[in-house]
């Protein structure tokens, strides 16, 4: 906003003076000062350099956080890798051997954020976000239920195309065609949650009209942030997993790692529509019965869910 007041003058320019908290923009200040044929020149400050004309009781205070991430933004000016400050580490997802076979899936859930509105947008446009899908399968390790993360993706798509995609996509198999003692492991996904705003009331109502059992997630009075925090310790206590890559040795899938980036950099990520579909299937599948965990359940949890017994839409 401030840049279009520079509209009068040969060279208009502007001053901005900020604590340098990793959110978009600023990054890309860093990014652009970085070029050669930049415009952007950035100037770099510790509170030590003006602590003469600063209280000796604030001195007393600020510096109560030198060597911590805190005191790396505040006193130093330091750009924190985004990651470093996020809600949800990467390191919380725990990696599935490739050399271990997939273990059998129990339950699984398709978790959708939808578009804000049903217009076709894409990223020339600049929308405001694209649709995103996680897929978590429950499954027993240790004799105790864990859950994979055995899918994602996100697109740009006009409703229609989004429709079609998701019927599309509760119809594939996860788990390999193996049967053994006369039980199939493929299984497809007993559920799909969709967030009840917007595009995902449409969408809804048609899943529910072509039979595909979806259910409207409500977050009730939580917002972004109280939901991360809700689903956050059933990755603190080792819970999730993400499947290891093939090519790369202690790296998660390839088509995973949007997903985990996102997520460790939220809330300051470009996006937050993977961890939207993180957070209400996480929320979804406690509320389920599906982890104890040791903590109290959140106030703002929605209460609404139940487990239903088998899957009735089950090939």
């Amino acid at each position: 906003m401030m840049r279009f007041g520079l509209r009068i003058g040969d060279h208009p320019q502007v001053v901005v003076t900020t604590t340098p908290r990793p959110i978009e923009l600023v990054r890309q200040l860093v990014k652009d000062a970085e070029k050669k044929s930049t415009k952007v020149h950035i100037t770099r400050g510790s509170t030590y350099d003006n602590a003469a004309n600063l209280a000796k009781s604030f001195l007393e205070q600020i510096t109560q956080y030198e060597g911590t991430q805190l005191g790396r933004q505040e006193i130093h000016a330091e750009v924190i890798d985004p990651e470093e400050t996020g809600i949800i580490k990467r390191s919380w997802l725990k990696l599935w051997s490739k050399d271990k076979p997939l273990p059998g899936l129990e339950y699984i859930v398709m978790s959708l954020d939808t578009a804000f509105t049903e217009k076709t947008t894409d990223r020339k446009n600049h929308d405001p976000d694209p649709t995103a899908c996680s897929v978590w399968a429950i499954f027993t390790h240790n004799n105790e239920r864990n859950a994979m993360l055995i899918d994602a993706w996100d697109e740009h798509l006009s409703y229609p195309d989004l429709r079609n995609r998701a019927i599309k996509d509760w119809g594939t198999e996860y788990g390999g065609t193996s049967v053994k003692d006369g039980i199939r492991r493929a299984r497809r996904p007993d559920r799909i949650l969709v967030e009840a705003k917007a595009s995902g009331q449409s969408l809804l109502q048609d899943l529910r009209l072509a039979k595909v059992p979806a259910v409207g997630y409500n977050p009730g009075m939580a917002d972004k942030v109280s939901r991360a925090h809700q689903a956050a310790p059933t990755l603190e206590l080792g819970l999730l997993w993400v499947p290891e890559s093939g090519k790369n040795r202690g790296q998660a899938v390839s088509w995973a790692q949007p997903f985990m980036k996102q997520l460790s950099k939220f809330p300051v990520a470009d996006h937050d529509d993977y961890v939207d579909t993180f957070t209400q299937a996480i929320i979804y599948l406690k509320n389920d019965g599906w982890f104890e965990l040791p903590q109290a359940r959140d106030r703002d949890e929605p209460k609404q869910y139940k487990r239903e017994k088998g899957n009735p839409y089950a090939v």
